[in-house]
């Protein structure tokens, strides 16, 4: 992903929403949740499957502040980059996941610790997609 800053600054949304419910959550998410969190938003983004159908689902994950920032965020994006955006975090998750907090900890390393509330995603996407990011941060 470090290669695509389009994918970048598309996933970071996606994964600081995921690190927002992970601090909720006093730090204590699995990776599974994440990744079970991952596949709803593949389910809305990727299948086409509405918020309407999935309630049921987004009730028992809690992460209904999620899809609301994921949504927001990325209004107005091709919801098939969106996809693989959610995609590639995904499957960077399965491939990190060792049962317990694997890529939940490097996750919130990398993209948690830039981000303390819903308000700084947009002023830290945007500081990503114009090249004042980068690994180190704004």
């Amino acid at each position: 992903m470090e290669l695509s800053p389009r994918l970048q600054s598309l996933c970071f949304p996606v994964e600081a929403a995921v690190c927002l419910l992970d601090r909720e959550r006093d730090y204590r998410m699995k990776d599974d949740e994440a990744i079970a969190v991952f596949e709803l938003l593949l389910d809305l983004y990727a299948f086409g499957d509405t918020k309407e159908a999935l309630a049921e689902r987004i009730r028992e994950l809690g992460c209904g502040r999620v899809v609301e920032i994921v949504e927001r965020e990325l209004a107005g994006e091709p919801r098939e980059d969106v996809a693989r955006a959610i995609g590639t975090a995904r499957f960077t998750a399965c491939r990190r996941n060792d049962g317990r907090r694997a890529h939940m900890t490097v996750l919130q390393q990398c993209c948690g610790t830039l981000v303390r509330s819903d308000k700084d995603l947009g002023r830290l996407r945007d500081a990503f997609t114009s090249g004042a990011g980068g690994a180190d941060g704004p």
